[in-house]
């Protein structure tokens, strides 16, 4: 064998050697976070990071955010890659495609993930068997109905459409820039917004553990989402300005949501409401300052 196919046989060991992905939920509703998770084993001398994806305008997707965590792999090391969409057009569709990064020897690569489709359902009550009307539109009265009656129906519809249109366009366009949220929705207030949802726990807590490293990256100045919970955790011991109530607190929340996040457990209502608790101690801690 030649020097050069050697050298290139080692660079090809040092790359990550396999992913699979798969998506999280397969069914949800529109508008519902849809998770593409791809599990990367590759040498511990590599780490591999998801790129944020550039999305087509038209395409019916939102991307809201991405992060990496380790995990135990069989051979070398593995990590677990996910990125976060929500999609706002029912039916079959498949979510876009995500790149990854890792830098060896012969400089950054890059592997493309694809991706199987998801099934997103439009959003109905139980008792609803048709979408519901448009906001700040009302059914007229009957009597009101027959002195418009000359107004064509066609036309009607097609006004209604292109309103639903337009609004569509701009909630996307806002979602697209992910601006932060106003001044009043304190993380306080979101954080009893969350601890009163039905949703799953795993969902809750993915959102508890944003909410909370949110906070604490805002008070630094910081911004730290592309790193897993544990590289921010070892990022906040290094950081003078922060309570050490404040700091124990919130490892203290990404240890409890450990479990639920990347495990699949099922935590009891009493072990959630500790979490929360947890989390309150810490977001208080954090006003309270040094």
């Amino acid at each position: 064998m030649s020097a050069s196919a050697l050298w290139l046989l080692l660079l090809a060991q040092a790359s990550p050697v396999a992913h699979t992905a798969r998506v999280s939920p397969a069914a949800a509703a529109v508008g519902e976070p849809i998770e593409v998770v791809c599990d990367v084993t590759h040498p511990a001398s590599v780490l591999p990071k998801p790129l944020e994806p550039e999305l087509d305008p038209s395409a019916p997707w939102v991307f809201l955010d991405a992060h990496r965590e380790p995990v135990d792999g069989a051979q070398g090391a593995a990590s677990r890659l996910t990125w976060r969409f929500a999609g706002f057009e029912p039916g079959s569709a498949a979510p876009p495609a995500v790149e990854y990064a890792w830098r060896d020897a012969a400089g950054e690569q890059r592997a493309t993930v694809a991706v199987d489709p998801v099934e997103l359902a439009g959003v109905l009550a139980a008792e609803e068997d048709a979408p519901r009307p448009l906001l700040s539109f009302r059914e007229l009265p009957a009597t009101e109905v027959e002195r418009s009656s000359a107004l064509p129906a066609l036309a009607l519809a097609a006004l209604a459409l292109l309103v639903f249109a337009a609004g569509f366009a701009l909630e996307r366009r806002r979602l697209r820039r992910r601006a932060p949220p106003p001044a009043v929705d304190a993380p306080a207030e979101r954080l009893a917004a969350l601890r009163a949802s039905t949703a799953a726990p795993r969902a809750r807590h993915y959102e508890l553990t944003h909410l909370v490293r949110e906070a604490f990256d805002r008070r630094a100045g910081a911004d730290r989402r592309g790193l897993s919970d544990e590289e921010w955790a070892r990022a906040l011991a290094g950081e003078a300005g922060v309570a050490t109530a404040a700091r124990a607190a919130a490892e203290d929340v990404l240890s409890g949501a450990r479990g639920p996040k990347y495990a699949g457990e099922q935590p009891t209502e009493f072990a959630v409401r500790a979490t929360f608790e947890r989390a309150e101690a810490a977001l208080r801690a954090l006003e309270e300052g040094p």
